[in-house]
C-alpha cells in the first residue's frame, strides 16, 4: 500500500511538472504568460449525465434560453442536449468531488464561463468571465485560468487574462493576475525565444504594428469603420525608453529584423487603436504586437 501511494504521488508531481513545461514559455512565469499561440482547451471525457441533470434541476434559470427554445439558431444548438454539451465536469482542486463548468453562448452578445462547485445537494457559481476558456494550469497549490476574449460585434481586439485562485475555490479566492491586448488578425510568430528577452526602444514614437511588414498608409478594416485616418498596420507609437518583453522573432525578405513583443503595462502608449476601453481602464494592460529590432537595447 504505501508503495502504491508513493507511486501515485511520484505520477501526480510527475504531471504538474510536465504541465509546466509544456506551458511556461519564455521562462517567464505562469501567471503572468499567456501564450502566444493560445490553443483550445481540451475537456476531459467525463460525462455523468445524471449528475448534470441534477445541476440542471436548481440552476434552470440560468439557463432559460435553452428550455425555451428546440432548434439550432445561428448555428447554436438550444435544445437540451446543446445545453448538456456544453456543461462539463471536472475535478480541479483535486477533493474528489467534481465542479461543473459551462461553456457556451451567453445571454448578452458573445459567449461566456460560468464556473459552479458543488455545495452539498446544489451549486454556487464561483466564477463568471465573457468569452471562452483556452487553458487550465495546476501549479503547486494554485489553479490558473487562461480567458481569451475575443470581443463581438465591431470590436478588432482580443483581451487575453489569467486568474488564479486557490484550491478552496472560493468566490473570493479568484484573482486576476495578468491582462494584454492584441489586434485580431495579428500575425503570430513561427519561433519563440527560449528566454523573453527584456529591452528599451531608444526612438521616440517607435511604432509597434500587428505585422512585421512597414506599412504607414493602408486604410484597414478598423480605420475604415472608425472613420480613423488611415495608418497602415500601426496599432501604437511607444515614446523613448519604452520597455518590453520579445517573445518571438523573424527576419523578413529584405533582411530587417522583426521581434514580436508584449509592452509592458505602464507604458504611456500614443496613438493608441485600443477598441476595449471598458476592459483596459479596470486592469493594467500589455499590448502585443511587432517592432522593428534596430532601434532597442537589449537589458538581460
Amino acid at each position: 500500500m504505501k508503495i502504491q501511494s508513493a507511486l501515485k504521488i511520484l505520477s501526480t508531481l510527475l504531471i504538474i511538472f510536465i504541465s509546466l513545461q509544456c506551458r511556461t514559455q519564455n521562462n517567464l512565469s505562469v501567471e503572468t504568460s499567456f501564450p502566444v499561440l493560445p490553443k483550445e482547451y481540451k475537456w476531459p471525457s467525463k460525462n455523468d449525465q445524471q449528475e448534470i441533470l441534477k445541476f440542471l434541476k436548481t440552476e434552470k434559470e440560468k439557463y432559460f434560453s435553452y428550455f425555451n427554445k428546440d432548434s439550432i439558431e445561428y448555428g447554436v444548438d438550444f435544445t437540451k442536449s446543446g445545453l448538456i454539451r456544453s456543461l462539463h465536469l471536472i475535478d480541479l482542486n483535486k477533493d474528489g468531488i467534481d465542479e461543473i463548468i459551462f461553456t457556451g453562448l451567453s445571454e448578452e452578445e458573445g459567449n461566456r464561463l460560468d464556473i459552479f462547485k458543488k455545495e452539498k445537494i446544489s451549486y454556487t457559481k464561483i466564477f463568471s468571465a465573457r468569452q471562452s476558456l483556452t487553458d487550465i494550469i495546476i501549479a503547486k497549490d494554485r489553479l490558473y485560468l487562461y480567458i481569451s476574449d475575443p470581443g463581438c460585434c465591431a470590436e478588432y481586439s482580443t483581451i487575453q487574462k489569467i486568474f488564479k485562485t486557490d484550491f478552496n475555490l472560493s468566490v473570493d479566492s479568484f484573482k486576476q493576475t495578468y491582462q494584454s491586448q492584441i489586434i485580431n488578425g495579428t500575425k503570430l510568430p513561427d519561433s519563440l525565444f527560449k528566454k523573453a528577452v527584456r529591452f528599451k526602444v531608444t526612438l521616440e514614437a517607435y511604432k509597434v504594428r500587428f505585422e512585421p511588414k512597414f506599412d504607414d498608409s493602408t486604410k484597414t478594416f478598423y480605420d475604415e469603420m472608425n472613420e480613423f485616418k488611415p495608418s497602415g498596420n500601426i496599432i501604437a507609437k511607444l515614446p523613448n525608453n519604452t520597455v518590453g518583453n520579445a517573445l518571438g522573432y523573424m527576419t523578413d525578405q529584405s533582411g530587417t529584423k522583426w521581434w514580436f513583443v508584449e509592452i509592458d503595462e505602464n507604458a504611456q502608449l500614443k496613438n493608441h487603436k485600443n477598441d476595449r476601453t471598458d476592459q483596459t481602464n479596470k486592469f493594467p494592460t500589455h499590448l502585443r504586437g511587432w517592432i522593428n529590432s534596430k532601434y532597442i537595447q537589449k537589458l538581460n
